[in-house]
């Protein structure tokens, strides 16, 4: 292959890099992406072995099974309960493979639940030296919410993912419920290299 169509090759995903940085979750290849690892976590069975508590403050997580009425989907959820200082998470470490370019999506539903004030969800992916690779925070209402972000994933590595539940900026005591935590890593351009 000549040079100039490996400078052309080159700027194309550069500028493909760019548009998704700045558009999302764009597919800028013709080729269908494909699926690399998929995580559904629906709450319905307490996983020890998997998941841990983190706590900084007064605060409780709770693992419900067998309330219906209460979950987004099924009969399970997580419930995550804080006072004006701290916060309580909820966290697992994920270990995800090598994408030729690629880029994974992480989310989780959330809504208020037990809270003097309106609550934020947050969303941390994170390295295990506990440097960030992603974070979002929502304001939750009454409505289940979708708290999600997604980062770049090339090289195989772990990631710790936790649901947090940060204290209020104005005081008093927030709580959240969570449901149906997805993760989906998949190659947007094939071929790269």
């Amino acid at each position: 292959m000549g040079r100039g169509k490996r400078l052309r090759r080159f700027a194309v995903r550069q500028l493909a890099a760019v548009l998704l940085a700045t558009a999302g979750l764009v597919v800028v290849s013709v080729t269908p992406a494909h699926a690399l690892y998929k995580l559904n976590q629906s709450f319905e069975n307490r996983d020890d072995g998997a998941w841990y508590w983190g706590l900084v403050g007064q605060g409780s997580g709770e693992w419900y099974t067998g309330q219906c009425a209460q979950a987004l989907t099924g009969c399970g959820g997580v419930l995550l309960g804080h006072g004006p200082t701290g916060w309580t998470t909820l966290y697992t470490t994920v270990r995800l493979g090598a994408l030729d370019y690629g880029w994974c999506s992480i989310g989780y539903s959330a809504r208020r639940w037990n809270s003097a004030v309106a609550p934020t969800a947050r969303l941390e992916v994170l390295r295990p030296d506990y440097t960030y690779i992603s974070l979002t925070d929502k304001t939750l209402t009454n409505a289940w919410t979708y708290v999600g972000t997604g980062f770049y994933q090339y090289g195989a590595r772990d990631v710790i993912i936790r649901i947090t539940l940060p204290a209020s900026a104005s005081g008093g005591s927030v709580g959240i419920n969570v449901d149906d935590l997805t993760i989906d890593c998949r190659v947007l351009i094939e071929g790269r290299g």
